[in-house]
């Protein structure tokens, strides 16, 4: 599958680069992500693109440990709500840890994450996907997971936990700041087969010191990604582009990872179309507005990428058979 990230994880980069005056838009569109989709927390972003921002914007404004300057104890400010409350509601860390894979792609499809035992240490371990020869930024990504992964059992263990050790598996070479500064005592290993945060593992039973809810709870949050097919990731992503202009299917390859052609055909072999699928995203997103807000037909054009609101309101006809304002009045009664 074609790994997805949700738009809150580059808000937190972009936040901090705002503050220092980084030409942030500049790079959002250099690395080809929307400029406009800071309203839409939850949407989904192509993961390589917002890689490649996180790598450019670091190396271009001297930033190299960025990741750990986006960093926030505050989860609600670093997770979606799918992610958080799941998590930190485990009743022990152990639990906790179990829930991480399954939420965590809630946040970053494609991650993997699980928790190994080793006599007297624990390590919950992480993988990313694509290397750092295949996008670069993944000492960024991977030492700032580690640290939110650390926050984790810190939630269990106690405002005074300290890790045993930290694995990385980004190599010396790649970490162009001082790791150590961010560990004071504490062993750090690189090219490691993986990541991970070492730890005793007595604490694995370590009760939650809040308010602690079955997994059964939280069964509707789960909406990550069901299928591998492009047309199912495109879906996802797209929305958050609208705003910026009509999407082509050069920006569909380039979320996919794949010649516009090697897309087409793909898309062929779905029954669809590169065409259709924003027209069905324009859709869905425009019932959304009309269902859920309050936002006027003419800002939603606007929101959808059309140039003007008859365009929409022509469009959204011959979706419904209905104007919006019909649509809107049919909800109302």
């Amino acid at each position: 599958m074609i790994p997805i990230t949700r738009a809150i994880t580059l808000s937190n980069y972009v936040k901090t680069l705002r503050q220092i005056g980084a030409p942030v838009d500049t790079g959002l569109r250099k690395a080809r992500l929307p400029t406009l989709y800071e309203e839409l927390p939850r949407a989904w972003l192509p993961y390589a693109n917002v890689r490649k921002f996180i790598a450019n914007m670091a190396s271009a404004e001297g930033i190299p440990d960025l990741g750990f300057r986006t960093l926030s104890n505050n989860f609600d400010q670093v997770f979606v709500r799918s992610f958080s409350e799941p998590v930190l509601s485990a009743p022990t860390l152990n639990l906790a840890l179990e829930r991480l894979p399954v939420f965590t792609r809630q946040q970053t499809t494609n991650i993997s994450n699980w928790t190994e035992v080793s006599g007297a240490n624990a390590r919950a371990c992480l993988l990313l996907p694509l290397l750092s020869k295949e996008v670069p930024g993944y000492e960024l990504y991977e030492t700032r997971t580690l640290k939110l992964m650390e926050f984790i059992i810190r939630h269990y263990a106690g405002a005074n936990f300290l890790p045993t050790a930290i694995w990385l598996a980004s190599s010396r070479k790649d970490l162009h700041f001082n790791i150590e500064r961010a560990y004071p005592g504490i062993p750090v290993l690189t090219s490691k087969p993986y990541g991970a945060v070492e730890f005793p593992a007595k604490l694995l039973r370590t009760l939650n010191p809040g308010d602690p809810k079955p997994l059964a709870t939280f069964s509707g949050l789960v909406d990550t990604p069901q299928s591998a097919k492009e047309s199912n990731i495109l879906k996802l992503v797209l929305p958050a582009y609208l705003r910026d202009h009509t999407p082509k299917i050069s920006l569909g390859a380039d979320i996919t990872r794949q010649s516009a052609r090697t897309l087409q055909r793909k898309l062929q072999q779905e029954k669809t179309s590169f065409r259709r699928i924003v027209d069905d995203v324009r859709c869905r997103v425009a019932i959304d507005y009309l269902t859920n807000t309050m936002k006027p037909p003419s800002l939603i054009a606007s929101l959808l990428g059309y140039s003007d609101e008859t365009a929409f309101i022509r469009a959204f006809k011959r979706w419904t058979a209905h104007t919006p304002g019909e649509y809107r009045g049919y909800l109302s009664d």
